[in-house]
């Protein structure tokens, strides 16, 4: 079988990837690189293409930092941006903006709060956390809050 590549194909290897986590550089809630994956990185690496990481997580899990060696990373949906060691960016509530995330009337909705400290969840009384929440050791809401009936 005969591939024929397009005539405008880059010859050099791209100056940056970035990579998803869930379903994409790691399965679905996923903890690890697959050792695949993993040579991959370490490919693009010995390139010279620069690596980042871009979640919905807070935090990449410590293996996916370890092998991936990301020169940047976005977590929290872009809401927190490192470049290297350097904090780029985050974004953080206001007074305002927490009162409002916490004045929330749906009923059996939780509010979880990331910060750089750790994770913390407010969970409707009789709801279990879920395995990710106990996996990163998340902390109960300071104090529950009355809510209008």
């Amino acid at each position: 079988m005969t591939v024929t590549l397009p005539a405008d194909l880059p010859v050099t290897p791209p100056l940056l990837m970035a990579f998803d986590l869930d379903g994409t550089l790691i399965p679905d809630a996923g903890r690890e690189v697959q050792p695949d994956a993993a040579q991959a990185l370490a490919r693009l690496r010995a390139l010279g293409v620069k690596l980042a990481i871009i979640t919905g997580r807070d935090t990449p899990p410590s293996q996916v930092l370890r092998v991936m060696e990301p020169d940047a990373v976005a977590t929290n949906n872009g809401g927190r941006i490192l470049i290297g060691e350097d904090l780029h960016t985050e974004a953080r509530f206001s007074d305002a903006d927490l009162e409002a995330a916490l004045a929330h009337e749906l009923d059996g909705a939780r509010v979880v709060l990331f910060t750089a400290d750790g994770l913390y969840v407010d969970l409707p009384p009789g709801v279990e956390p879920e395995p990710w929440m106990v996996l990163r050791q998340f902390r109960p809401w300071p104090t529950r809050r009355a809510r209008a009936s």
